[in-house]
């Protein structure tokens, strides 16, 4: 039967074939509808986190609050189907959403070798999606069938597995339908595979259901949409972007990286704890009350804890004067455009200058003095 939740703190774990939250083996399962609360479903070998088990049916999931989370067993996806099932619509609206594939699944879709699959649509939330082994990070998996796909609003973090896309098809799979429109930020990186092919950042897997090369890591489908941001990060690292249609520079990183140099001067490095210095004015001017303006200098990349901070108090501005790589930066950081990446550790000049340059008038560098320091690359 269906299945709802609309608070509390709900987990579910699968044995062999079965879905954390969801049906068995062999089984259909009703409508799965999420609107709040701590939710986690992890599936057994085969069967998806939240979704369907193995060879079965899966109804309608529709999340639209909470913090959800679903990790598919080997062959399942994290939100969505099981091992040669079908899965029905995914419809994510709102909350914090994470999918993680098993081996050969999607982190949202489909699991492997499904027989049939329904619309993904986001248009809400945070959302992510990290593929396992050849699945796609939101898509399908292995072998999967055409999926469509559309974006229109939302943050979204999408990870191919080995051979699979960012979002679109995992290895060996039909070529997708994707549309993105509206104003979603989306963060894209294909998987890489020396074996079966790159998976592109958005488009197909590696290889095409005819077993041919299809995946490119710039992605198939760059001239779909005109509005939005998209950012591709090939091999962990943006190279480039395209927001309203128009390619721009990007350089941040999903996964983990290494602190990066911060400095107060050419010559004078900070300690890598300075941030506590930054964290206390800014705490300082929420306890002041209203708009507050910190002006900070030196600090050539913010923490993920000041991001975090800035994002939970929007009447907080921060306005960030620092040099780095021959160029001088004044960038102003308005706490209610903040949009935090759960995968950033440290947030670069590369990434800030992008992000703000538009909420500061007397912005240095120009953008075109940017743009000629770190031109997009051409493929």
């Amino acid at each position: 039967g269906d299945i709802t939740i609309s608070g509390g703190e709900v987990s579910g774990t699968g044995g062999e074939n079965a879905a954390g939250i969801g049906s068995g083996y062999f089984a259909e399962s009703g409508d799965i509808t999420i609107r709040a609360g701590e939710v986690s479903g992890t599936g057994g070998e085969r069967g998806a986190g939240i979704g369907g088990g193995s060879d079965s049916e899966s109804g309608d999931i529709t999340i639209s609050g909470g913090e959800v989370s679903g990790t598919g067993g080997a062959s399942g996806a994290g939100i969505g189907s099981g091992s040669y099932g079908t899965s029905g619509d995914i419809t994510i609206s709102g909350g914090e959403v994470s999918g993680t594939g098993g081996a050969s699944g999607a982190g949202i879709g489909s699991g492997y070798y499904n027989s049939g699959s329904g619309n993904i649509t986001i248009n809400g939330g945070e959302v992510s999606g990290t593929g396992g082994e050849k699945g796609a990070g939101i898509g399908s998996g292995s072998y999967g069938t055409s999926v469509v796909i559309t974006i229109s609003s939302g943050t979204v973090f999408a990870s191919g597995g080995a051979a699979g896309a960012g979002i679109g098809g995992g290895d060996l799979a039909g070529a997708p339908n994707i549309v993105i429109s509206g104003d979603p930020q989306i963060h894209v990186s294909g998987g890489p595979s020396s074996t079966y092919g790159d998976g592109a950042g958005i488009g197909e897997g590696g290889r095409n259901a005819n077993g041919t090369p299809a995946g490119s890591e710039g992605g198939d489908f760059a001239g779909l949409w005109t509005t939005g941001s998209v950012y591709y990060y090939p091999n962990g690292t943006a190279v480039s972007a395209i927001t309203n249609g128009t390619a721009q520079s990007a350089s941040t990183t999903i996964g983990t990286i290494d602190p990066p140099v911060i400095s107060s001067t050419e010559s004078t490095p900070l300690p890598v704890d300075c941030m506590q210095e930054v964290m206390d004015d800014i705490n300082t001017a929420i306890a002041l009350g209203g708009e507050q303006t910190v002006t900070i200098k030196g600090y050539s990349a913010l923490s993920s804890d000041v991001m975090e901070l800035l994002a939970e108090h929007p009447q907080i501005t921060v306005v960030t004067e620092f040099s780095f790589d021959g160029l001088d930066y004044k960038i102003t950081i308005p706490g209610s455009a903040v949009k935090l990446n759960p995968l950033i550790k440290w947030y670069g000049p590369k990434y800030l200058f992008p992000m703000f340059y538009m909420y500061g008038t007397d912005t240095t560098p120009s953008l075109q003095a940017y743009a000629e320091k770190y031109p997009v690359p051409v493929s």
